[in-house]
């Protein structure tokens, strides 16, 4: 059964045909909660589409298997990482004095650790993010430890793409489409973490922006919590509310008006524009307290871009995993990636920057997307700074993704394009230094991209969401 199917179905539409098509396409996403708020007419009660391909994207079914095999023992590497105070001060040190973000989140941890901690478990919903590079090989993009967004979203895309194949007659496509449970099993990633905790009155928070674009998917999280445990409560407060109602107890429990806090999920905190002196403040408050985090401080550190950097030097992942198979399966994700630092591979990453930016992408260490440096900008921004403050980046070899046909679905736009898709798995962690009691691949999600794009974020405007449709 041949992908391009799908296309030719439509390639024999015609404009008005086609528009009408998508048309009901876009109405059956919306009332499915496909949808943000706008972010150039906000309105608290309306919604606009989300961006979304009308298709699923291609996928290597080998491809596919070995990111999910791979997820839970990345998991377990990254929880053993964080959980390791000297990698930790080994891994930053470069780039504590040059990226202040980084800086800030580790003088946090540096003071945590002065005292016996009032919480030692942490929760960790990740998100391991990868290109098919050209030559058919997998290769990892990044570790994402804070705020893994989409799961809501796209579990309804799911059935959104299930639907236009079925208005489209071609139900023997269906089965190419795989089952995602990523929402539902990352809501009970919380739950479990609620559990642990044992305070059956004792809520989950979620720390979110002051006006929320992206709504839809973090409601459907918070909806999908409770719907699998009644037990549960969540409320949702920004940091500028934290402010004003969060107070330490007397057993260090987070105490938010008359609730005490269980479980902290960040849906926010991931970029330093979200931060001001009292946040940072706050944010160590509530990192003291008993209440467990997902992520933990040590969690956000470990997915810092410098640590991806430091894995792949030789004999780090064989400290941490002691089955050989395992690492050459890890080490197999991984791309050339070089520090910026004044030591003997930053001084050779720094010439490649210099000389051979076109073969690489220029990566500070924060989250959220829109930060990456290409092509001949390289050079140009490393002018811009110092050649000490060139630490605070890595240079990470471009992944050449192979392009598909799809159709583009914005809010004001259909149009026809080559795009790259971008497979992100989801895991859950929760456990303390010496004990690891969750750890499960939950689910996947696919974004995708004009090729002619050099971003993928669909809540920053440069992504559309994305099914798999796995051959």
């Amino acid at each position: 059964m041949n992908y391009s199917e799908l296309m030719d179905k439509v390639e024999g539409f015609d404009e008005n045909e086609l528009n009408n098509f998508v048309s009901k396409v876009k109405d059956w996403a919306l009332m499915h909660g496909i949808g943000m708020r706008s972010k150039n007419n906000f309105d608290e009660n309306s919604l606009v589409v989300a961006p979304f391909t009308l298709f699923p994207s291609p996928i290597a079914k080998d491809c596919f298997n070995r990111a999910i095999r791979a997820q839970t023992l990345l998991n377990k590497l990254l929880h053993r990482l964080a959980y390791d105070p000297q990698f930790l001060d080994y891994a930053l040190a470069s780039v504590l004095e040059h990226d202040e973000f980084t800086r800030k989140l580790y003088e946090i941890y540096t003071e945590i650790r002065k005292t016996e901690p009032a919480q030692r478990i942490s929760c960790g919903l990740f998100r391991c993010d990868y290109f098919l590079h050209s030559d058919g090989s997998l290769k990892q993009v990044e570790m994402n430890t804070i705020s893994s967004s989409m799961s809501g979203l796209i579990h309804s895309l799911g059935y959104a793409h299930r639907y236009v194949i079925k208005q489209l007659g071609m139900d023997q496509h269906l089965n190419h489409i795989p089952v995602n449970l990523a929402l539902s099993q990352l809501c009970q990633g919380l739950i479990e973490a609620w559990k642990l905790y044992s305070v059956k009155r004792a809520v989950i928070m979620f720390v979110v922006e002051d006006v929320t674009y992206n709504i839809c998917d973090q409601r459907f999280m918070e909806f999908e919590t409770q719907n699998l445990n009644s037990d549960v409560r969540i409320i949702r407060r920004s940091f500028n509310q934290l402010l004003e109602q969060a107070k330490l107890g007397e057993n260090m429990e987070l105490l938010v008006g008359k609730d005490e806090v269980a479980v902290i999920y960040y849906r926010w905190g991931y970029d330093p524009s979200h931060h001001t002196d009292e946040t940072w403040s706050l944010r160590l408050m509530m990192e003291k307290s008993k209440a467990i985090k997902c992520p933990s401080i040590q969690y956000h550190l470990v997915g810092a871009k410098k640590v991806q950097q430091v894995l792949c030097f030789p004999g780090i992942l064989e400290k941490y995993i002691s089955n050989k198979e395992e690492v050459e399966m890890i080490r197999d994700l991984f791309v050339d990636i070089y520090p910026l630092d004044e030591s003997p591979e930053g001084e050779e990453g720094y010439k490649l920057a210099m000389t051979q930016f076109n073969r690489f992408v220029l990566k500070p260490q924060r989250e959220g997307g829109g930060n990456n440096i290409y092509g001949d900008d390289i050079p140009k921004h490393l002018r811009s700074i110092s050649r000490k403050d060139a630490a605070a980046f890595i240079l990470m070899g471009l992944i050449e993704p192979v392009p598909c046909k799809n159709i583009l679905v914005k809010q004001d736009y259909v149009g026809k394009g080559d795009v790259v898709s971008e497979l992100g798995i989801y895991g859950i962690i929760v456990g303390n230094e010496n004990e690891i009691f969750v750890n499960e691949e939950a689910g996947h999600m696919l974004r995708s991209k004009l090729v002619s794009s050099r971003e993928g974020g669909v809540a920053a405007g440069d992504g559309l969401l994305d099914s798999p449709y796995i051959v």
